[in-house]
């Protein structure tokens, strides 16, 4: 059998150029998609982490609320503390104030 000739070719096939210019544009497409993922997940990463900043300054001023009141109630525990003491130093100076506990 005798080669065909190039007029002959089935339209199925195409040619290297067509072929080539499929795949380049295929590639291109798909550089699209992935640039556009890309830009998704790097606008996602940035508003993340502006979350992120926001919740540790919330984070921070609730733990400089919370040392303080822990600063607070220690000073109002040891002021308990001393007036307790001094309550109980002077009713063991003066008996006579001490009144009678019901038995």
């Amino acid at each position: 059998m005798a080669d065909m000739p190039d007029q002959h070719k089935p339209e199925e096939y195409e040619s290297e150029d067509e072929s080539n210019n499929r795949s380049t544009t295929l590639a291109n497409e798909q550089n699209g998609v992935l640039e556009n993922i890309v830009e998704q997940y790097s606008q996602e990463c940035t508003a993340l982490n502006s979350t992120m900043e926001e919740i540790d300054s919330w984070m921070t001023s609730i733990e400089k609320q919370n040392d303080d009141l822990f600063s607070k109630l220690k000073d109002l525990l040891e002021s308990s503390r001393q007036t307790r003491q001094e309550l109980q130093e002077g009713r063991s100076n003066n008996p006579d104030d001490i009144q009678p506990t019901d038995s």
